[in-house]
Order: structure tokens, then sequence, then C-alpha cells
């Protein structure tokens, strides 16, 4: 049985306190697909914790692309409190 997307939610987040490699940042493009809204918000914060990294522009603009179109209003909002931070 999988991890239910709380269980993902957190480890999702959690990716931001790891050292910026392309392996971690692959595992949040990943989230940042996921079916569920809240798994996806868990990974836009911990993608914002490396956007500045060597691998972040993969990151913004995944984000910009999730700012525009999200069916989700709250990921949308949170995505445009990233980015203008």
């Amino acid at each position: 049985m999988g991890q239910s997307p709380a269980d993902l939610t957190f480890e999702a987040e959690d990716l931001g306190a790891m050292e910026h490699t392309l392996e971690v940042v692959e595992k949040l493009m990943a989230f940042l697909r996921h079916d569920s809204a809240v798994v996806r918000e868990g990974a836009i914060l911990g993608a914002a914790r490396h956007m500045e990294g060597a691998f972040g522009g993969r990151l913004k603009a995944r984000l910009h692309v999730m700012g525009a179109s999200d069916p989700h209003p709250a990921v949308r909002e949170l995505v445009s409190d990233i980015l203008d931070s």
C-alpha cells in the first residue's frame, strides 16, 4: 500500500531541508506533478528552499506553470506567495 497524501506532503516539505542536488530537485518535480493538491503544496514549500541552487531554474519554471494553471486555488495562491517573496 502506498503512502497517504499527508505522508507524501511531509516528505515533500522535508526535501527542502536536504542538500541541493539533482536527485532532490527531481523528487520535488515529481511531487509538484502529484494528483493531490496537498502533496503539491508540500512540494512547493520544499521547492522554495531550492530555487536559488544550480537546478533551481527547473523548479521556478514549474512553479510559474502551476501558478497559471493549477486547478486548485490554494495551490495557485501558495505559488504566488512563494514567487513574490
